[in-house]
């Protein structure tokens, strides 16, 4: 129930998010021509208008070449924008508690631990190619979504909108974990799978994407240099895959 409920405030407020936030971006003025909203609303001044905004509290001031500060934005839409946009990241932030209450906490029932696997080199290394994978696809998402969720909506929704993505990267490596990874637990003791597909999933996701927006930033986008790397981006969650497999595994 708990984890039911947790997806449904994490996609639904992840989702309000971007609406909400791009719905605030579009009481603001244009941004090629900012000035001419000014002008229209408050008419002209001596030398030109300056902008100053704010994602949070959602706002758009109008400062004149003699320093008389106009709010464009109206006071109740504000509150209102902001208000809604406070309770669609508090819903998000109430789905993260309640996804990692419902998951990482150790399931009902009896505790079955059978022996450790034996190492399998050919296991483990599909094991770190599936995570390799995942990450890669996972991560180019994750991308996709914030470059979109930037230029329509601002930075909180930037922040919020690829935060199912990254649960989903965890849930995926416990199960890829679960059924051919180091451990062979049942029941109450499978709670371990998901502890170290949450550190190769979700953790492997947040490494990546760290990677990609340090090379995305040194190289000043898109070039040759990012192609190249990207297929390096997933490398820590893969190697961090193989080192589990290592530690728990029987060497025969």
């Amino acid at each position: 129930m708990k984890l039911a409920m947790g997806w449904a405030l994490l996609v639904a407020g992840s989702f309000g998010t971007l609406v909400t936030a791009w719905a605030g971006e579009s009481l603001k003025p244009h941004w090629f021509d900012p000035d001419e909203a000014c002008v229209d609303r408050f008419g002209p001044t001596s030398g030109s208008y300056t902008i100053e905004t704010g994602y949070f509290p959602v706002r758009a001031t109008c400062v004149s070449g003699g320093g008389a500060r106009l709010e464009l934005v109206d006071p109740g839409d504000t509150v209102i924008a902001s208000s809604i946009l406070a309770a669609m990241v508090l819903a998000v932030l109430a789905g993260l508690v309640l996804i990692a209450l419902g998951w990482l906490r150790r399931p009902v029932g009896t505790s079955t631990v059978e022996p450790a696997a034996p190492f399998e080199g050919g296991k483990v290394a599909t094991h770190a190619v599936l995570i390799w994978f995942i990450v890669l696809v996972f991560t180019g998402v994750m991308a996709l979504l914030v470059a979109c969720a930037l230029f329509v909506a601002g930075p909180i929704a930037g922040a919020v909108l690829p935060l199912p993505v990254l649960v989903l990267g965890g849930v995926f490596a416990a199960i890829i974990d679960r059924t051919i990874g180091p451990g062979r637990a049942q029941g109450r003791a499978s709670l371990r799978a998901r502890h170290r597909g949450l550190l190769v999933g979700a953790g492997g996701l947040l490494a990546s994407f760290a990677l990609l927006t340090g090379v995305w930033m040194w190289s000043e986008g898109p070039d040759l240099v990012l192609l190249l790397t990207l297929p390096l981006l997933p490398a820590p969650a893969a190697l961090t895959t193989v080192a589990q497999n290592a530690m728990l595994s029987v060497r025969v």
